[in-house]
């Protein structure tokens, strides 16, 4: 019985080392700018009894200028919901030739969502902002971000 025990464990951890590890997406490269999405998705209290789901990601500033990224038009079954970009430094710019990590949140609660299970839909754009000159570098697509991160355009 110990066999069998121990070959089932090993078979499983077998199994594991084999699979696949879920990928990063990129989604956004232009200009200089990359923002680069991991796999999966946290939801978390915020204030008592909301929640807010997140992505955690990478920016990444090639550009000559401090930037700053912000949502366009983020929704969860088609709800306008209150969302952001926030690095986890205490700042809100990316400086030239920098990266930093960040996290895009959603707040579930602004679309009577309790759970991942209950989105339709989450969608949103992308602006990236050059704070030296305070004017609008460019702006994305928006993005479908589906299942743990599966992003699409």
């Amino acid at each position: 019985m110990r066999k069998i025990v121990a070959l089932i464990a090993m078979l499983l951890l077998l199994t594991g080392a084999l699979a696949e590890p879920a990928e990063d997406k990129v989604l956004i490269d232009q200009e200089g700018v990359t923002l680069t999405v991991n796999p999966g998705y946290e939801i978390t209290p915020v204030n008592g009894d909301e929640l807010s789901l997140s992505f955690q990601g990478v920016i990444d500033n090639q550009t000559d200028v401090p930037i700053e990224l912000w949502l366009d038009n983020p929704t969860i079954n088609e709800f306008q919901v209150n969302a952001d970009v926030r690095l986890v430094v205490d700042d809100m710019q990316v400086q030239p030739g920098n990266k930093a990590k960040c996290e895009i949140w959603f707040m579930l609660s602004d679309a009577d969502v309790s759970s991942y299970e209950e989105i339709e839909s989450l969608e949103t754009g992308f602006k990236v902002f050059d704070a030296a000159n305070y004017d609008w570098l460019f702006e994305t697509d928006r993005y479908i971000l589906k299942g743990d991160a599966d992003v699409r355009k």
